[in-house]
């Protein structure tokens, strides 16, 4: 092995062994993937109210909620 492919060896083996470290920043990663993640992740609401709740929320945080359709998008993206 020439000098150049056995400093990239050890390069890599360095690189390695730190990304597989013990220090407690990779004991807290650790950790935060194994939590559970037990929540909801599907809609159970029909899909207008889901809308419907979306901009409630939207318009609790003053945003400015427009609905319009496909057709009209670029007309009351022009407007805005």
């Amino acid at each position: 092995m020439d000098v150049e492919t056995a400093s990239k060896a050890e390069i890599l083996r360095r690189i390695r062994a730190g990304n597989h470290s013990t220090s407690a920043e990779g004991a807290a990663r650790s950790a935060w993937e194994t939590l559970p993640r037990n929540y909801k992740q599907d809609g159970v609401l029909p899909p207008e109210a889901m809308l419907q709740l979306f901009e409630d929320r939207l318009r609790d945080y003053d945003a400015t909620v427009t609905r319009t359709s496909r057709q009209a998008l670029s007309l009351s993206v022009a407007t805005l």
